[in-house]
């Protein structure tokens, strides 16, 4: 056996093409996606250790201690789809992003998982998603399924920077 042959163990998967993104579901089947480089974390967080929080807007759903640093709790079901956030194990996954004074946590339904997209695939959605999601949508990304729709692809930083749980 020649040990400078290569064997197909020693097969390298090639790179991969594009930029990184979480998908997620809020709860209708919708894949949203957020850009890697914008997530600090994902956790899920137990239920019952989320401190709500009195005559606060109904966007959000309290504070969690993360690692003792407060982290405030949106719930994206509520703003972008008049629905609120429903769990059943317990536990919200949540997708932390940095705001410009602190870390908050961003309530989904289920995390899908990561995937690379090509920025070359990436099309402009028009007026096609609703208009409380509009001003966060960068585009829309095809899946290769005929039967999926498309992952709309979201902005962290514009949604966190707009506060709309300020308003």
């Amino acid at each position: 056996m020649d040990l400078l042959q290569p064997t197909p163990q020693d097969a390298v998967a090639p790179a991969p093409q594009g930029d990184l993104y979480l998908k997620f579901e809020l709860g209708s089947g919708q894949q949203l996606a957020f850009p890697a480089t914008g997530v600090l974390e994902v956790v899920e967080l137990p239920t019952e250790n989320i401190t709500a929080m009195p005559n606060m807007h109904p966007l959000l759903m309290g504070t969690y201690n993360l690692r003792g640093e407060i982290l405030w709790l949106v719930d994206l079901a509520l703003l972008f789809q008049n629905t609120y956030l429903t769990v059943a194990n317990g536990q919200y996954p949540v997708i932390v992003v940095q705001d410009e004074d602190a870390p908050v946590g961003l309530a989904v339904a289920r995390i899908c998982g990561m995937s690379w997209l090509d920025g070359e695939r990436i099309q402009p959605v028009g007026q096609a998603p609703p208009a409380n999601l509009r001003p966060f949508v960068r585009g829309s990304f095809p899946q290769t399924d005929d039967d999926l729709a498309s992952v709309l692809l979201l902005d962290p930083d514009t949604l966190v920077r707009s506060r709309p749980w300020t308003q």
